[in-house]
């Protein structure tokens, strides 16, 4: 996922008009030559199994649910991410846009925009779950196709209100310290980085972006998910009251049967006896009666048994969401109020570098999630790489 309205170059950050800054840690060539390596892995796994995610639910016959539908929404929104890479990675390493100005206003907004279609279908799975679990039986309706095409559409073209001012904004111009590179930054009608960058209204634009594109979509999320543990648990647990209810039933009408009369035992056993000589495969009167209704008296939990597999891989995707968002994220906020920087820092550049790299791992793990935890994916991935 992109960074908030930001690339990966340090030019667009706090920008210093004056060589009144801390000399920045240079990155040893070895350093660089991994993260590069690293990047390009990264990259090239994102784009093959996302593609193959993409290829799989395509291809499946039967019945699809909307879940499906999302997640190609997903790994759709990660291969345009990841396509815009190349381009944020030459920016970083140059310390230059060397692109052109309308690439400029289209690289970055639309790596922001895929960024958008990522939590937001992360948080559109989770919401998706947590309804069939709490309300069953709409299981049944959830394979309409058209709904699901729909709900992929407003997600796009929501990501892409929330992006336009970016799009519309981001503006190639000449570094502020007159050496010959160029930024490529959000800059509205009567700014200037010469009166300081970014402006207020920057600001604004840069917390809103945060706030739809990663604070609101992590707490539907986790609240989400946390309905669907306790509504599992609850079942669990109803479950396991039935069970117990029904043993003790059960033995209460056992120990009720061995209490009878001595006389009236005697007789039931005669006749068990008459009718055991007449008929011998009737079934004997004495002794506890199976009840067809009760045979598996546990409630039947198909909803969970189904979800299992989802829900553990959605988990997982949860987590790597936060673990490789949250640092970027909260590194990006401290720079962007002033509170960080490459002036009062030295390792400020090489930092942000990996944090930045760091955010670029989600898109090539979900794949990996999906075939490791998933039956449905792991088939997919099997006959591409094994042949099978």
């Amino acid at each position: 996922m992109a960074p908030v309205n930001h690339s990966a170059s340090l030019e667009e950050g706090e920008v210093p008009l004056d060589a009144n800054f801390v000399q920045q840690y240079e990155e040893p060539q070895v350093l660089r030559i991994v993260r590069l390596t690293v990047f390009a892995i990264i990259m090239l796994g994102s784009l093959v199994g996302n593609t193959v995610v993409i290829r799989a639910v395509v291809r499946a016959k039967g019945f699809k649910t909307v879940t499906y539908f999302l997640i190609c929404n997903l790994a759709l929104a990660e291969i345009v991410s990841s396509s815009c890479l190349p381009f944020m990675q030459a920016y970083d390493d140059l310390a230059s846009w060397p692109f052109s100005d309308a690439m400029c206003h289209l690289i970055n907004p639309l790596q922001l925009t895929a960024g958008i279609v990522v939590t937001t279908s992360i948080t559109a799975i989770a919401m998706n779950r947590c309804l069939l679990v709490v309300r069953p039986r709409l299981h049944g309706s959830s394979s309409c196709t058209v709904g699901a095409f729909c709900l992929n559409l407003i997600i796009w073209a929501s990501a892409f209100v929330i992006a336009m001012p970016s799009f519309i904004y981001m503006t190639k111009i000449p570094s502020a310290n007159k050496d010959g590179k160029f930024w490529c930054v959000t800059l509205f009608p009567g700014d200037a980085i010469e009166n300081g960058y970014p402006s207020s209204r920057v600001r604004t634009l840069i917390t809103l972006h945060l706030i739809l594109n990663y604070a609101v979509p992590i707490t539907l999320t986790i609240i989400s998910y946390s309905v669907v543990i306790a509504k599992l648990k609850f079942q669990s647990q109803v479950a396991v009251a039935h069970i117990v209810r029904y043993a003790y039933d059960n033995t209460e009408t056992q120990t009720e049967r061995f209490e009878m009369s001595n006389e009236s035992c005697q007789r039931e056993k005669k006749e068990s006896e008459r009718r055991s000589t007449e008929t011998p495969n009737e079934t004997p009167a004495f002794g506890p009666k199976t009840d067809p209704k009760q045979e598996n008296p546990a409630p039947r939990d198909e909803l969970r048994e189904n979800e299992s597999d989802l829900l553990r891989m959605f988990y997982a995707i949860v987590v790597i969401f936060i673990v490789c968002y949250l640092p970027y994220q909260t590194f990006f906020m401290l720079e962007y109020m002033g509170q960080l920087s490459w002036k009062n820092w030295e390792y400020f550049s090489v930092t942000r570098k990996f944090l930045y790299l760091l955010t670029c791992c989600p898109s090539a793990l979900h794949p990996i999630c999906y075939g490791m935890m998933s039956r449905f994916y792991y088939k997919a991935f099997a006959k591409l790489v094994l042949c099978k």
